[in-house]
């Protein structure tokens, strides 16, 4: 009886060693917010690097509420480093068809986020917060495909709705459905209605104050949705789905309640710093500064070209390579410039010398019909006032020939009798075009 005793508490301490290991599991629960699954090539390091960056990139589009993360400037660097981000990450396998509907597998990669980490790199990057807890919006889908008919979705048909809830999952919010009771069944009347105060009412059943209502039916050989979002009584936003798919029809509506509850609810964030330079780049700056003073200084002293001028212009709105790039094409494709020279960047804009053939308030207007932000204006060089050359048989239109007296030679030329010329008074030469 010994035994037997103690393979009963062996088998208990078993079990009991399997709960308490499973308790912090379950207390530890991933966020899903700060959690995103990506496909991956293979578990090497170069393919768990990226998949660790696309995974970010994720994560921060819910964050933020931005599905433009992927243009913010300075985030490129922020992404080589997103392993320092990363609270936990597995791998697993997932099955599915390939274009011929054979059965393949792939591997996915789970990923888990510090969330205060990223809420940081947010802020340093200038996104957007969309703060937490967010709403979750009370769905009231109704589907007339045509064959029987319109019903409204309930809990218990949510693998009808997955499209739409997954979608919320992956915008940020968590969409529910109506338990779908005999009572909520009597609605589906008053929402092809568009009878809003019984929606409201059936509503106060569950938390929250917040209703996506749509209405999906069939139109010609594919579908059509009609979409309306209500919070707090308010009417935030009405919009249409259409398309071939049903399922992707169905997920817009979680786009677009995540669309109208960013707009309402999302924190601005702040301009990013720039990140800080090198040690080259800082040479390269002083060099630039050096180069600039000396030009500066040889524009003050030496005379202007005639017709040309040096123009420094400060445009804003400059934020990344591409920004710069568009500025520099504006430029060049301006008639009269000559030469663009960067003078100085910051995070607002950039600064640059225009050489220009003409005027400058000629410059600056053509400036402006390029759709151009130009903010500060200064003139470093005028165009010199060009004096139109003189042939050496044209005379002036107001003033009369000058007889030649025979009596009286020309200065520097000898008289008839080849003496010495008579002291007469001595005219400043003819303007022959030529420099003296």
């Amino acid at each position: 009886m010994h035994i037997p005793n103690l393979r009963f508490r062996s088998l208990r301490g078993l079990l009991l060693g399997v709960v308490l290991s499973v308790l912090p599991l379950l207390a530890a629960a991933a966020d899903p917010l700060y959690t995103a699954e990506v496909r991956v090539k293979s578990q090497s390091p170069g393919d768990t690097l990226n998949g660790t960056a696309r995974a970010l990139l994720q994560v921060l589009e819910r964050v933020s509420g931005d599905p433009g993360v992927k243009s913010r400037p300075y985030l490129g660097p922020e992404l080589k480093q997103a392993r320092s981000l990363v609270k936990s990450s597995d791998f697993v396998q997932k099955e599915g068809l390939n274009a011929a509907g054979i059965p393949s597998f792939g591997t996915n990669m789970i990923v888990e986020f510090y969330p205060d980490r990223v809420r940081a790199l947010a802020k340093r990057v200038g996104l957007q917060i969309w703060p937490e807890p967010r709403q979750q919006p009370l769905a009231w889908l109704v589907v007339d495909d045509g064959k029987k008919s319109p019903r409204l979705v309930s809990y218990r048909e949510r693998s009808a709705a997955h499209a739409l809830l997954d979608r919320g999952l992956y915008r940020g919010i968590r969409i529910v459905l109506p338990k779908g009771n005999a009572a909520e069944k009597v609605l589906t009347g008053a929402i092809l209605r568009k009878d809003w105060r019984a929606v409201s009412a059936a509503s106060a059943a569950y938390v929250g104050d917040t209703q996506l209502i749509g209405v999906m039916r069939r139109s010609g050989d594919g579908w059509k949705a009609d979409w309306t979002f209500m919070d707090r009584g308010t009417k935030l936003r009405e919009w249409s789905s259409e398309g071939t798919d049903p399922f992707e029809v169905m997920a817009d509506g979680g786009n677009g309640s995540a669309d109208a509850l960013i707009r309402r609810y999302a924190i601005a964030g702040r301009p990013p710093e720039p990140p800080p330079l090198t040690e080259e780049q800082l040479a390269e700056m002083e060099a630039e500064k050096a180069r600039l003073g000396a030009e500066d200084q040889q524009t003050e002293t030496a005379a202007a070209a005639p017709g040309v001028s040096v123009v420094r212009e400060s445009f804003t709105g400059i934020q990344n390579s591409a920004d710069y790039s568009v500025l520099m094409g504006k430029l060049n494709a301006i008639d009269g410039v000559k030469s663009v020279m960067t003078v100085a960047t910051t995070p607002a804009g950039v600064t640059v010398e225009i050489t220009y053939q003409g005027d400058p308030s000629a410059l600056r207007a053509a400036i402006a019909l390029q759709g151009l932000q130009s903010g500060a204006t200064r003139v470093m060089q005028q165009p010199a006032a060009r004096v139109p050359p003189a042939s050496s048989d044209s005379k002036p239109a107001d003033t009369k020939p000058v007889e030649s007296k025979s009596a009286t030679p020309a200065a520097g030329t000898k008289g008839a009798s080849g003496g010495t010329p008579a002291p007469t008074e001595t005219k400043p030469p003819a303007n022959t075009g030529q420099e003296f």
